[in-house]
Protein backbone atom coordinates (compact mmCIF):
# COMPACT_ATOMS: atom_id res chain seq x y z
CA UNK A 1 0.00 0.00 0.00
CA UNK A 2 1.08 3.59 -0.56
CA UNK A 3 1.31 6.55 1.77
CA UNK A 4 4.52 5.41 3.39
CA UNK A 5 3.11 2.10 4.69
CA UNK A 6 5.12 -1.05 4.14
CA UNK A 7 3.69 -3.80 1.98
CA UNK A 8 3.69 -6.20 4.95
CA UNK A 9 1.76 -3.69 7.11
CA UNK A 10 -1.51 -3.48 5.20
CA UNK A 11 -4.06 -2.80 7.93
CA UNK A 12 -5.00 0.80 8.75
CA UNK A 13 -7.26 1.57 11.69
CA UNK A 14 -9.67 4.50 11.68
CA UNK A 15 -11.67 3.69 14.80
CA UNK A 16 -12.78 6.35 17.26
CA UNK A 17 -12.10 6.09 21.00
CA UNK A 18 -14.18 8.84 22.57
CA UNK A 19 -16.50 6.46 24.43
CA UNK A 20 -16.27 3.24 26.44
CA UNK A 21 -17.88 1.26 23.61
CA UNK A 22 -15.64 2.56 20.82
CA UNK A 23 -12.52 2.15 22.97
CA UNK A 24 -13.51 -1.48 23.49
CA UNK A 25 -14.03 -1.97 19.74
CA UNK A 26 -10.64 -0.45 18.94
CA UNK A 27 -8.90 -2.56 21.60
CA UNK A 28 -10.56 -5.72 20.25
CA UNK A 29 -9.57 -4.90 16.66
CA UNK A 30 -5.96 -4.37 17.64
CA UNK A 31 -5.91 -7.57 19.70
CA UNK A 32 -7.35 -9.60 16.80
CA UNK A 33 -4.80 -8.21 14.37
CA UNK A 34 -1.87 -8.86 16.68
CA UNK A 35 -3.06 -12.41 17.39
CA UNK A 36 -2.94 -12.97 13.63
CA UNK A 37 0.57 -11.43 13.48
CA UNK A 38 -0.79 -8.67 11.26
CA UNK A 39 0.82 -5.27 11.60
CA UNK A 40 -1.45 -2.25 11.92
CA UNK A 41 -1.14 1.53 11.86
CA UNK A 42 -3.36 4.52 12.53
CA UNK A 43 -4.50 5.49 9.05
CA UNK A 44 -5.03 9.15 9.89
CA UNK A 45 -1.31 9.61 10.51
CA UNK A 46 -0.71 9.18 6.79
CA UNK A 47 -3.52 11.34 5.45
CA UNK A 48 -3.43 14.27 7.89
CA UNK A 49 -2.03 16.83 5.46
CA UNK A 50 -4.22 15.67 2.58
CA UNK A 51 -7.34 15.75 4.74
CA UNK A 52 -6.65 19.33 5.85
CA UNK A 53 -6.19 20.39 2.24
CA UNK A 54 -9.37 18.61 1.18
CA UNK A 55 -11.45 20.37 3.87
CA UNK A 56 -9.61 23.68 3.34
CA UNK A 57 -8.49 23.81 6.99
CA UNK A 58 -5.65 26.13 8.05
CA UNK A 59 -4.05 25.25 11.39
CA UNK A 60 -2.52 28.68 12.10
CA UNK A 61 -3.95 30.01 15.40
CA UNK A 62 -6.77 27.52 14.94
CA UNK A 63 -9.58 26.75 17.37
CA UNK A 64 -11.04 23.29 16.78
CA UNK A 65 -14.49 22.67 18.27
CA UNK A 66 -14.63 18.90 18.80
CA UNK A 67 -18.13 17.58 19.31
CA UNK A 68 -20.19 14.45 18.88
CA UNK A 69 -23.05 16.75 17.86
CA UNK A 70 -23.71 20.47 18.07
CA UNK A 71 -27.34 20.01 19.20
CA UNK A 72 -28.18 23.21 17.29
CA UNK A 73 -25.66 25.09 19.44
CA UNK A 74 -27.81 24.89 22.57
CA UNK A 75 -24.85 24.13 24.85
CA UNK A 76 -22.36 26.67 23.55
CA UNK A 77 -24.19 29.92 24.29
CA UNK A 78 -22.59 32.79 22.35
CA UNK A 79 -19.06 31.31 22.23
CA UNK A 80 -19.18 30.80 18.45
CA UNK A 81 -20.56 34.29 17.84
CA UNK A 82 -17.79 35.93 19.88
CA UNK A 83 -15.02 33.92 18.21
CA UNK A 84 -16.34 34.67 14.72
CA UNK A 85 -16.80 38.36 15.55
CA UNK A 86 -13.11 38.44 16.49
CA UNK A 87 -12.23 36.66 13.22
CA UNK A 88 -10.78 33.64 15.02
CA UNK A 89 -9.79 30.73 12.77
CA UNK A 90 -12.55 28.42 14.03
CA UNK A 91 -13.87 25.14 12.66
CA UNK A 92 -15.69 22.01 13.78
CA UNK A 93 -14.20 18.55 14.27
CA UNK A 94 -16.67 15.65 14.25
CA UNK A 95 -15.79 12.17 15.44
CA UNK A 96 -18.89 10.50 13.92
CA UNK A 97 -19.77 10.58 10.24
CA UNK A 98 -23.49 11.28 10.74
CA UNK A 99 -22.74 14.34 12.86
CA UNK A 100 -20.16 15.42 10.28
CA UNK A 101 -23.00 15.46 7.75
CA UNK A 102 -25.44 17.15 10.14
CA UNK A 103 -23.03 19.94 11.11
CA UNK A 104 -21.94 20.71 7.55
CA UNK A 105 -22.13 24.47 6.97
CA UNK A 106 -23.10 25.30 10.55
CA UNK A 107 -22.70 29.10 10.99
CA UNK A 108 -20.59 29.07 7.83
CA UNK A 109 -17.84 27.08 9.55
CA UNK A 110 -15.79 24.34 7.92
CA UNK A 111 -15.86 20.94 9.55
CA UNK A 112 -13.61 17.91 9.37
CA UNK A 113 -14.08 14.25 10.32
CA UNK A 114 -11.33 12.88 12.59
CA UNK A 115 -11.47 10.05 15.16
CA UNK A 116 -10.69 11.40 18.63
CA UNK A 117 -7.60 9.23 19.06
CA UNK A 118 -6.13 10.66 15.82
CA UNK A 119 -6.15 14.30 16.95
CA UNK A 120 -2.47 13.97 17.85
CA UNK A 121 -1.56 14.28 14.17
CA UNK A 122 -3.12 17.76 13.90
CA UNK A 123 -1.38 20.75 15.50
CA UNK A 124 -4.45 22.77 16.46
CA UNK A 125 -3.74 25.80 18.66
CA UNK A 126 -6.73 25.05 20.88
CA UNK A 127 -9.14 22.13 21.01
CA UNK A 128 -12.43 22.92 22.77
CA UNK A 129 -14.13 19.56 23.13
CA UNK A 130 -17.47 18.29 24.41
CA UNK A 131 -16.02 14.77 24.71
CA UNK A 132 -13.12 13.53 26.79
CA UNK A 133 -9.66 14.18 25.36
CA UNK A 134 -7.59 11.93 27.59
CA UNK A 135 -7.81 8.41 28.96
CA UNK A 136 -5.42 6.10 30.82
CA UNK A 137 -2.55 8.60 30.88
CA UNK A 138 -2.78 9.37 27.16
CA UNK A 139 -3.92 12.72 25.75
CA UNK A 140 -5.43 12.38 22.28
CA UNK A 141 -4.46 15.87 21.10
CA UNK A 142 -1.16 17.08 19.62
CA UNK A 143 1.48 17.75 22.27
CA UNK A 144 1.46 21.46 21.35
CA UNK A 145 -2.34 21.86 21.41
CA UNK A 146 -4.12 23.39 24.40
CA UNK A 147 -6.83 20.85 25.21
CA UNK A 148 -10.04 22.02 26.92
CA UNK A 149 -12.96 19.73 27.71
CA UNK A 150 -16.23 21.63 27.80
CA UNK A 151 -19.18 19.65 29.10
CA UNK A 152 -22.44 19.34 27.18
CA UNK A 153 -24.15 18.04 30.30
CA UNK A 154 -24.14 19.43 33.83
CA UNK A 155 -23.24 16.19 35.57
CA UNK A 156 -20.07 15.56 33.54
CA UNK A 157 -17.56 16.16 36.34
CA UNK A 158 -19.67 14.04 38.73
CA UNK A 159 -20.65 11.22 36.38
CA UNK A 160 -17.89 8.90 37.61
CA UNK A 161 -19.86 8.55 40.87
CA UNK A 162 -22.66 6.56 39.23
CA UNK A 163 -21.69 5.59 35.65
CA UNK A 164 -20.61 2.09 36.69
CA UNK A 165 -24.00 1.63 38.38
CA UNK A 166 -25.97 2.20 35.19
CA UNK A 167 -23.55 1.14 32.41
CA UNK A 168 -21.68 -2.07 31.69
CA UNK A 169 -18.33 -0.81 32.96
CA UNK A 170 -16.40 -1.33 36.18
CA UNK A 171 -16.02 1.23 38.95
CA UNK A 172 -12.36 1.63 38.03
CA UNK A 173 -13.23 2.31 34.40
CA UNK A 174 -15.69 4.94 35.59
CA UNK A 175 -13.03 6.57 37.77
CA UNK A 176 -10.48 6.42 34.95
CA UNK A 177 -12.75 8.53 32.72
CA UNK A 178 -11.26 11.62 34.36
CA UNK A 179 -8.93 10.14 36.97
CA UNK A 180 -6.44 8.90 34.38
CA UNK A 181 -6.53 12.11 32.31
CA UNK A 182 -3.32 13.99 31.53
CA UNK A 183 -2.31 17.16 29.66
CA UNK A 184 -5.81 18.59 29.42
CA UNK A 185 -8.12 20.99 31.22
CA UNK A 186 -11.77 20.56 32.20
CA UNK A 187 -14.13 23.54 32.32
CA UNK A 188 -15.73 23.69 35.77
CA UNK A 189 -19.24 25.06 36.09
CA UNK A 190 -19.32 25.56 39.84
CA UNK A 191 -17.15 25.61 42.93
CA UNK A 192 -18.18 22.20 44.21
CA UNK A 193 -16.86 20.61 41.01
CA UNK A 194 -13.41 20.85 42.59
CA UNK A 195 -14.43 18.58 45.47
CA UNK A 196 -15.48 15.83 43.09
CA UNK A 197 -12.60 16.22 40.68
CA UNK A 198 -9.94 16.41 43.42
CA UNK A 199 -11.12 13.06 44.79
CA UNK A 200 -9.80 11.45 41.60
CA UNK A 201 -6.20 12.58 42.16
CA UNK A 202 -6.16 13.41 38.46
CA UNK A 203 -3.19 15.00 36.72
CA UNK A 204 -5.60 17.09 34.66
CA UNK A 205 -6.74 20.53 35.87
CA UNK A 206 -9.92 22.58 36.09
CA UNK A 207 -10.71 25.96 34.55
CA UNK A 208 -13.21 28.02 36.55
CA UNK A 209 -15.19 29.37 33.61
CA UNK A 210 -18.85 28.39 34.06
CA UNK A 211 -21.52 26.85 31.84
CA UNK A 212 -23.22 28.81 29.01
CA UNK A 213 -26.20 26.48 28.79
CA UNK A 214 -27.41 27.29 32.30
CA UNK A 215 -26.88 31.01 31.65
CA UNK A 216 -29.05 30.81 28.55
CA UNK A 217 -31.78 28.89 30.34
CA UNK A 218 -31.88 31.30 33.29
CA UNK A 219 -31.86 34.28 30.93
CA UNK A 220 -34.82 32.99 28.90
CA UNK A 221 -36.83 31.86 31.92
CA UNK A 222 -39.73 34.10 32.96
CA UNK A 223 -40.69 33.41 36.61
CA UNK A 224 -44.31 32.75 37.45
CA UNK A 225 -46.25 31.30 40.38
CA UNK A 226 -46.08 27.49 40.31
CA UNK A 227 -49.16 25.32 40.10
CA UNK A 228 -49.95 21.96 41.64
CA UNK A 229 -47.82 20.35 38.96
CA UNK A 230 -44.83 17.99 39.07
CA UNK A 231 -42.29 17.56 36.28
CA UNK A 232 -40.90 14.01 36.04
CA UNK A 233 -37.49 13.50 34.41
CA UNK A 234 -36.46 9.89 34.86
CA UNK A 235 -33.87 7.71 33.15
CA UNK A 236 -33.32 4.51 35.14
CA UNK A 237 -35.27 1.82 33.27
CA UNK A 238 -35.17 -0.67 36.15
CA UNK A 239 -37.17 1.73 38.32
CA UNK A 240 -39.88 2.56 35.78
CA UNK A 241 -42.55 0.55 37.58
CA UNK A 242 -41.82 2.60 40.70
CA UNK A 243 -42.07 5.91 38.88
CA UNK A 244 -45.39 4.78 37.37
CA UNK A 245 -46.58 4.10 40.93
CA UNK A 246 -45.48 7.60 42.00
CA UNK A 247 -47.18 9.33 39.07
CA UNK A 248 -50.36 7.36 39.64
CA UNK A 249 -50.45 8.48 43.28
CA UNK A 250 -49.80 12.11 42.32
CA UNK A 251 -52.62 12.11 39.78
CA UNK A 252 -55.00 10.62 42.35
CA UNK A 253 -54.04 13.44 44.74
CA UNK A 254 -55.00 16.05 42.14
CA UNK A 255 -51.55 16.95 40.85
CA UNK A 256 -50.83 17.60 37.20
CA UNK A 257 -47.96 15.39 36.04
CA UNK A 258 -45.67 16.16 33.10
CA UNK A 259 -43.45 13.24 32.12
CA UNK A 260 -40.52 14.28 29.97
CA UNK A 261 -38.34 11.48 28.55
CA UNK A 262 -34.73 12.11 27.62
CA UNK A 263 -34.79 13.88 24.20
CA UNK A 264 -34.50 11.39 21.28
CA UNK A 265 -35.49 8.52 23.65
CA UNK A 266 -39.23 9.22 23.59
CA UNK A 267 -39.84 6.01 21.62
CA UNK A 268 -37.83 3.86 24.02
CA UNK A 269 -39.94 0.89 25.15
CA UNK A 270 -39.97 1.94 28.82
CA UNK A 271 -41.04 5.48 27.95
CA UNK A 272 -43.74 4.21 25.62
CA UNK A 273 -44.97 1.94 28.39
CA UNK A 274 -45.44 5.01 30.59
CA UNK A 275 -47.15 6.89 27.76
CA UNK A 276 -49.57 4.03 27.10
CA UNK A 277 -50.20 3.43 30.81
CA UNK A 278 -51.46 7.00 31.31
CA UNK A 279 -53.00 7.47 27.85
CA UNK A 280 -56.16 9.56 28.17
CA UNK A 281 -55.60 10.15 31.88
CA UNK A 282 -56.65 13.63 32.99
CA UNK A 283 -53.80 15.99 33.98
CA UNK A 284 -51.08 13.77 32.45
CA UNK A 285 -48.79 15.13 29.72
CA UNK A 286 -46.16 13.21 27.77
CA UNK A 287 -43.76 16.01 26.83
CA UNK A 288 -41.53 15.36 23.81
CA UNK A 289 -40.68 18.94 22.83
CA UNK A 290 -37.02 19.20 21.73
CA UNK A 291 -36.44 21.85 24.40
CA UNK A 292 -38.17 22.13 27.74
CA UNK A 293 -40.62 25.02 27.54
CA UNK A 294 -40.93 28.08 29.74
CA UNK A 295 -44.52 27.13 30.46
CA UNK A 296 -43.49 23.71 31.78
CA UNK A 297 -40.79 25.22 33.99
CA UNK A 298 -43.12 27.94 35.26
CA UNK A 299 -46.00 25.70 36.29
CA UNK A 300 -43.90 22.91 37.89
CA UNK A 301 -43.64 23.27 41.66
CA UNK A 302 -40.81 20.71 41.69
CA UNK A 303 -39.18 18.04 39.57
CA UNK A 304 -38.52 14.35 40.11
CA UNK A 305 -35.33 12.92 38.62
CA UNK A 306 -32.46 10.53 39.12
CA UNK A 307 -29.20 11.45 37.38
CA UNK A 308 -29.75 13.60 34.29
CA UNK A 309 -28.41 17.13 33.82
CA UNK A 310 -31.88 18.46 34.56
CA UNK A 311 -31.60 17.55 38.25
CA UNK A 312 -29.26 20.55 38.41
CA UNK A 313 -30.58 22.83 35.66
CA UNK A 314 -34.19 22.71 36.91
CA UNK A 315 -33.49 24.04 40.44
CA UNK A 316 -30.86 26.52 39.24
CA UNK A 317 -33.36 27.92 36.72
CA UNK A 318 -36.66 27.86 38.61
CA UNK A 319 -35.32 28.15 42.19
CA UNK A 320 -37.44 25.10 43.08
CA UNK A 321 -36.07 21.75 44.28
CA UNK A 322 -35.60 18.52 42.40
CA UNK A 323 -36.52 15.37 44.29
CA UNK A 324 -34.13 12.52 43.59
CA UNK A 325 -35.90 9.17 43.59
CA UNK A 326 -33.66 6.19 44.34
CA UNK A 327 -35.92 3.29 45.44
CA UNK A 328 -33.79 1.08 47.67
CA UNK A 329 -35.30 -2.20 46.49
CA UNK A 330 -34.39 -1.36 42.87
CA UNK A 331 -31.32 0.88 42.96
CA UNK A 332 -29.76 -0.32 46.17
CA UNK A 333 -28.94 1.50 49.37
CA UNK A 334 -27.65 5.05 48.91
CA UNK A 335 -27.37 4.92 45.11
CA UNK A 336 -26.21 8.55 44.98
CA UNK A 337 -23.21 7.99 47.28
CA UNK A 338 -19.84 6.56 46.31
CA UNK A 339 -16.42 6.35 47.97
CA UNK A 340 -13.55 7.36 45.70
CA UNK A 341 -9.95 7.13 46.94
CA UNK A 342 -11.17 7.21 50.53
CA UNK A 343 -13.42 10.24 49.99
CA UNK A 344 -17.20 9.96 50.26
CA UNK A 345 -19.05 11.83 47.52
CA UNK A 346 -22.73 12.28 46.74
CA UNK A 347 -24.50 13.19 43.53
CA UNK A 348 -27.19 14.82 45.67
CA UNK A 349 -26.70 18.45 46.70
CA UNK A 350 -28.57 19.50 49.85
CA UNK A 351 -29.04 22.99 48.41
CA UNK A 352 -30.89 21.65 45.36
CA UNK A 353 -32.19 18.16 46.10
CA UNK A 354 -34.28 15.99 48.41
CA UNK A 355 -33.54 12.24 48.28
CA UNK A 356 -36.42 9.75 48.59
CA UNK A 357 -36.13 5.95 48.89
CA UNK A 358 -39.77 4.88 48.54
CA UNK A 359 -42.81 6.08 46.63
CA UNK A 360 -44.62 7.06 49.83
CA UNK A 361 -41.61 9.01 51.11
CA UNK A 362 -41.40 10.84 47.79
CA UNK A 363 -45.09 11.82 47.89
CA UNK A 364 -44.74 13.00 51.49
CA UNK A 365 -41.69 15.13 50.61
CA UNK A 366 -43.64 16.79 47.79
CA UNK A 367 -46.65 17.45 50.03
CA UNK A 368 -44.42 19.07 52.68
CA UNK A 369 -42.46 21.40 50.38
CA UNK A 370 -41.96 24.99 51.52
CA UNK A 371 -41.24 26.65 48.19
CA UNK A 372 -40.45 30.06 49.69
CA UNK A 373 -37.66 28.59 51.80
CA UNK A 374 -36.30 26.67 48.82
CA UNK A 375 -36.39 29.76 46.62
CA UNK A 376 -34.21 31.72 49.03
CA UNK A 377 -31.83 28.82 49.60
CA UNK A 378 -31.30 28.03 45.92
CA UNK A 379 -30.97 31.68 44.90
CA UNK A 380 -28.23 32.32 47.48
CA UNK A 381 -26.48 29.11 46.46
CA UNK A 382 -26.72 29.87 42.74
CA UNK A 383 -25.25 33.35 43.18
CA UNK A 384 -22.29 32.08 45.19
CA UNK A 385 -21.67 28.71 43.53
CA UNK A 386 -21.72 29.11 39.73
CA UNK A 387 -18.67 30.57 38.01
CA UNK A 388 -19.25 33.63 35.79
CA UNK A 389 -23.00 33.40 36.26
CA UNK A 390 -24.74 35.17 33.38
CA UNK A 391 -21.61 35.68 31.28
CA UNK A 392 -19.78 32.35 31.02
CA UNK A 393 -19.84 32.45 27.19
CA UNK A 394 -17.87 35.68 27.31
CA UNK A 395 -15.48 34.24 29.91
CA UNK A 396 -14.76 31.10 27.86
CA UNK A 397 -14.42 33.04 24.60
CA UNK A 398 -12.08 35.57 26.21
CA UNK A 399 -9.96 32.76 27.65
CA UNK A 400 -9.60 31.35 24.13
CA UNK A 401 -8.82 34.77 22.65
CA UNK A 402 -6.07 35.29 25.21
CA UNK A 403 -4.61 31.86 24.45
CA UNK A 404 -4.35 32.37 20.69
CA UNK A 405 -2.58 35.71 20.92
CA UNK A 406 0.86 35.53 19.24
Amino acid sequence: MGGGIEQNSPVLLACDSCSHKTRAVRKKLISNLENLNIKWADGFEFIADELLKFENINLENSVAILTTALFKNRHYGSIFDILLKNKVNTFIVNSYIQNYKNDKGFMGLSNILIPTNSLKYYKFKIVLSSVNLSYQNVCFTHKNSFAMVFSHHLTMLRSFIFTHKICYISKQESIDTFGSAVDCYYVAMMKSDHKYFNALNSKAKLLNLGYPSIDEQIKSYIPNNPQKCVLVLFRHSKAYEKIIEVMDKLLNLGYEVIFRPVPTFENNSDNLEIKNHFLGRKNFTYDTDPKISNQTLQKSMCAIGDYSSTIFSFPFTTLRPCLLFYPTDIMGDKFEIETINGKTLSLADKNLHIVSRTADELIQNIENLNLDEWKERILNYRNSEIYNLGHSSEAIAQFILDKIKP
